[in-house]
């Protein structure tokens, strides 16, 4: 018995300490909301006056006065926080207008793709930093704007496309080098070649790769691995004949 008493005394205790902690913070809380106010600065008010209200919703034991004490402080703060916050949405929903507007005129601006798909990214990350929008107003707001910035980077869009199907085309012609070159290992009658065809195809092929256009990156490692094994098929049968070509010099040297 002496020891659930003892727990008791130490629960106790600590829910005190708790209250205590809990009032420190709502004093603490409360201060930082009239100072802004005082500054007519919203700041974090509105968020701070909820917690407010959640922490006295908590404080089961609280004694009636103190309770009625910070009630009435945060009502004294409420129609102040409700106009800064009218004010806050006003010039927010005003910058969204602005925003709306850029987003227009970036349409109808003569301007490279990157640089205008770039301008829509910045346009939709200011917007975002503008915070939480009026529902009574955002739909309509966000809709106008997402509706430019869309359009805007839709002409953007046209051109990535139009570099994206050319690089697939590039790929095709790398896939047929590839493919030409392999044909030439495996078609040469490596017994008795014609070098001098041989080495002529292979400066083609080598010189048709040089002067293919760029592909994906996606697609380069793989493409660029087929080439070389397929060159260095070829090359290890021209590699050795080469040498051999080479003795029969340096013999008639001597």
């Amino acid at each position: 018995f002496s020891r659930l008493i003892d727990q008791l005394r130490l629960l106790e205790t600590k829910q005190k300490q708790n209250q205590e902690d809990a009032l420190k913070k709502i004093r603490t809380w409360l201060c930082r909301i009239e100072t802004s106010l005082e500054q007519d600065q919203l700041k974090d008010s509105d968020a701070l006056q909820k917690e407010i209200k959640k922490e006295l919703g908590r404080l089961a034991n609280l004694p009636p006065q103190e309770k009625l004490t910070l009630e009435k402080r945060l009502q004294k703060v409420a129609p102040k926080i409700h106009e800064l916050k009218g004010w806050r949405h006003w010039g927010t929903d005003q910058a969204r207008k602005e925003l709306t507007d850029e987003a227009v005129t970036l349409k109808d601006t003569d301007q490279d793709a990157n640089t205008r798909a770039t301008a829509v990214r910045e346009l939709r990350s200011r917007w975002k930093k503008l915070g939480e929008i009026d529902p009574a107003s955002g739909h309509k707001l966000w809709k106008n704007f997402d509706t430019a910035c869309s359009e805007a980077y839709a002409l953007s869009q046209a051109h990535f496309d139009a570099e994206e199907q050319q690089r697939q085309n590039n790929l095709v012609d790398r896939e047929n080098i590839c493919h030409d070159y392999e044909a030439l290992e495996q078609s040469t009658n490596w017994d008795s070649p014609d070098w001098r065809d041989v080495d002529k195809q292979t400066r083609t092929l080598q010189n048709r790769w040089r002067n293919s256009a760029p592909v994906s990156r996606r697609h380069w490692a793989s493409i660029l691995e087929r080439y070389k094994s397929a060159e260095i098929a070829v090359e290890s049968h021209l590699k050795n004949e080469r040498r051999i070509s080479q003795n029969k010099r340096e013999d008639l040297i001597k």
